[in-house]
């Protein structure tokens, strides 16, 4: 059986998100034929996403939206990487997930679809958790944080299933 890479790419500020991209990581690894390959966002290389039948984006919630430097990675990608819909170099036939830290403000589900209106504009399919769109954790504490890591490596999980059986395929 071949293994197929599912790069879980995050921007992290205080560590949260970080932590639940290694619950991502968990999941997929959980998964026989698959490979979670684990990358902050600065150190994502067109290698990296053009080598992987999965895609999964993870980013804290700033006022209601993504972060930042995740905002601008995903910007800028196509120039950057040349990655476009319309030539050789594109993103087409992997799956994708996403997932989002959020404080007491709350805005999570906001950060979930935009990650995932980015993934499926660059010709992914997306792959929702198995509960909403995607997992969300809240940071005040452990607890909140471990329920959002559970539900994330249910998602990990579920991304690397299909992307096994779909061997970055163009569907």
């Amino acid at each position: 059986m071949t293994t197929v890479d599912v790069l879980v790419a995050y921007y992290t500020w205080k560590g949260h998100t970080e932590r639940m991209a290694h619950a991502v990581a968990a999941g997929v690894a959980s998964v026989e034929g698959a490979r979670a390959v684990v990358r902050p966002i600065a150190e994502v290389g067109a290698d990296d996403l053009l080598g992987a039948a999965g895609v999964i984006l993870g980013s804290p919630t700033y006022l209601g939206s993504m972060a930042g430097p995740m905002k601008l990675f995903l910007d800028d990608w196509e120039l950057r990487f040349g990655i476009n819909r319309r030539f050789d170099r594109n993103l087409t036939g992997r799956v994708a997930g996403a997932f989002a830290t959020e404080g007491r403000t709350g805005g999570g589900e906001l950060v979930l679809a935009e990650l995932l209106q980015v993934l499926l504009r660059a010709g992914l399919v997306g792959v929702s958790a198995p509960a909403g769109l995607g997992p969300i954790a809240r940071t005040e504490d452990d607890v909140t944080i471990e329920a959002g890591c559970e539900a994330a490596r249910a998602l990990g999980a579920r991304v690397a299933r299909l992307a096994v059986r779909l061997g970055g395929a163009e569907v």
